[in-house]
């Protein structure tokens, strides 16, 4: 008489599982999780738009591959050759492509910097492993811009992006800078937070998180945490974090930048006056764009 509840438990629960892996924002017009009332509509091809909002034509990257769930998968991306070498790597939120990464670039652009574009790994074939691989892709993209000659790098990332720039730093400290937009300082907790899982029945939603992170992914949710890997952070680090955000509070932000100070005291924490998901930059455009700059201009320096 068990044998049937069991089943139907464990089937619903595989079933919100890979919507973990799989969420649904993925398959969305948009294809990412950015949330806010001014974020633009993306339409068009990537050479076009940027050819449209900067008035130059990208190059193609391309760095070769990396490791994603198991597959290889191409690290590719747009390329603004901007008047001085120091280069930008732009990670978008997981899902996003180079297009919605042209807003970032214009501005860089516009201040002197080159940037580098990347597409991210996941997509609704894939689905996405909150930018735990996404780090790979980070390092591929920097070692294929020393080989070039760039000296010094910087990584900027948006929501998962965010999270793969600091496990690309905590790995590997050769960067000049890291900005980390609305990261989630700890998957487990994340994820344990989200309406989706936390409105279920709790022995329910521990059937669910097991089978997610025994299913899907690389270690165990909570060993996915972005203020653990900021322990380890040896260069200037900004943190943003908008004052009121549906998936990842204010305390996110606060968590990366305590650790990271602890590591040696070269973060700071800008808590963005905004309410949604990673959309800054389109709400308060001069401000994002002023801090953002008077960061790397002493960074950089550094």
């Amino acid at each position: 008489m068990l044998g049937l509840p069991v089943i139907l438990w464990i089937g619903a629960a595989t079933f919100v599982a890979n919507q973990i892996k799989f969420p649904i924002f993925l398959s969305s017009p948009r294809g990412d999780n950015v949330v806010g009332e001014h974020v633009p509509q993306r339409t068009g091809h990537p050479y076009d738009l940027a050819r449209s909002s900067i008035g130059v034509m990208p190059d193609e990257f391309k760095a070769g591959q990396v490791d994603f769930g198991g597959l290889p998968v191409d690290v590719t991306g747009l390329y603004f050759h901007g008047r001085s070498r120091d280069t930008i790597i732009l990670v978008p939120a997981a899902g996003g492509g180079t297009e919605s990464l042209i807003p970032y670039a214009q501005f860089l652009y516009g201040a002197g910097y080159s940037a580098v574009a990347l597409d991210s790994l996941s997509n609704a074939h894939l689905g996405t492993d909150f930018g735990w691989s996404e780090a790979a892709a980070v390092l591929k993209a920097a070692e294929e811009l020393r080989h070039g000659g760039v000296k010094r790098i910087a990584v900027m990332g948006i929501s998962e992006g965010a999270a793969a720039a600091i496990f690309a730093a905590a790995e590997q400290p050769r960067f000049s800078a890291i900005i980390a937009d609305s990261s989630y300082a700890n998957l487990d907790e994340a994820l344990r937070q989200n309406p989706s899982i936390a409105g279920l029945y709790p022995a329910f939603a521990m059937t669910v998180m097991w089978i997610a992170e025994h299913r899907w992914f690389p270690r165990p949710f909570a060993q996915i945490a972005p203020a653990d890997a900021a322990l380890k952070v040896r260069v200037p680090l900004l943190v943003i974090q908008n004052v009121v955000d549906p998936l990842t509070p204010v305390a996110n932000g606060q968590a990366i930048e305590f650790a990271a100070r602890n590591s040696g005291d070269r973060a700071q924490l800008w808590i963005a006056p905004v309410h949604g998901h990673a959309n800054a930059l389109f709400e308060i455009p001069d401000q994002y764009k002023e801090q953002v700059l008077d960061f790397l201009a002493s960074a950089m320096r550094s």
